[in-house]
């Protein structure tokens, strides 16, 4: 068991595209669940004034079958 600080986590998922990095954040952020992360993430993009309807569903952003609900969509006007 190790504990990592939040900044060596995020250079991890920056640096390398760690997505268990990415995973650690996101329930983290969510109150320990990804469940959690979605909300968050939803009342987050809500609050910054995302108009093309994101989707996050899952903290590293992946689309497959190892993905949390995949399906993740933010547009380019969002993102900017």
């Amino acid at each position: 068991y190790q504990k990592w600080g939040v900044r060596d986590v995020a250079y991890a998922m920056l640096h390398c595209s760690c997505n268990d990095a990415a995973w650690a954040l996101g329930q983290a952020a969510g109150g320990g669940t990804m469940p959690g992360f979605r909300e968050r993430a939803q009342a987050l993009a809500e609050q910054l004034g995302m108009t093309d309807d994101p989707v996050l569903f899952d903290p590293a952003g992946l689309d497959d079958e190892r993905s949390v609900g995949g399906d993740n969509f933010l547009s380019a006007r969002d993102l900017a």
